[in-house]
């Protein structure tokens, strides 16, 4: 005969880049055993596969995929599930240039992500050439990490690369190799 299971109150969440809504449920001890463990190994990679896991066992919409969420999404998320999970305001800490050490409590309740009524996805490179990117996520970050910043910066515009448009010529970023984007 299988244990019963406790159930946990589900919450929904409006993700700021897209809108969609998903539905989330606090993390657990054992999700949060999980991020204790990342956080003592201090691997961004392993935090960053720590967090997707968390997110990925939280959310319970289905469809949902983790690795296809934008990264200011998977922190809006992570920051909602997290409150939830072990209160809302959260105490950050940091040494003033003074040598004195401040305490700042954050109310995790109240961060609100603010769009640029401006946005836009494409960027003009010249007269007449432009890209459109897509939003990095994760593991463009995490993934182009330990790298000097224009090599960074360089990594994670060619994998954010959606398409490449030079008058009325409109080059996917997905039919070339990564050596030609980088040209």
């Amino acid at each position: 005969m299988a244990l019963p299971k406790i159930n946990t109150i589900l919450y929904d969440l409006e993700l700021p880049s897209s809108g969609k809504k998903v539905e989330y449920r606090p993390f657990l001890v054992k999700e949060e055993k999980i991020l204790l463990m990342a956080l003592e190994g201090k691997d961004d990679r392993e935090m960053s596969k720590a967090i997707k896991q968390i997110i990925t066992q939280c959310v319970s919409t289905a469809g949902f995929n983790v690795n296809k969420l934008p990264m200011i999404d998977l922190e809006y998320l992570f920051l909602n599930i997290r409150g939830k999970a072990v209160g809302d305001i959260s105490t950050i800490t940091f040494e003033h240039e003074c040598g004195e050490t401040i305490n700042l409590d954050i109310d995790l309740s109240k961060v609100k992500v603010v769009k640029n009524k401006n946005y836009s996805d494409l960027v003009k490179i010249t007269d007449d050439v432009m890209i459109r990117l897509r939003t990095p996520s994760i593991d463009n970050i995490v993934g182009a990490a330990n790298k000097n910043q224009i090599d960074l910066v360089m990594e994670i515009v060619r994998e954010c690369l959606v398409e490449i448009i030079q008058g009325d010529d409109v080059f996917s970023a997905q039919d070339h190799s990564k050596e030609e984007l980088d040209e």
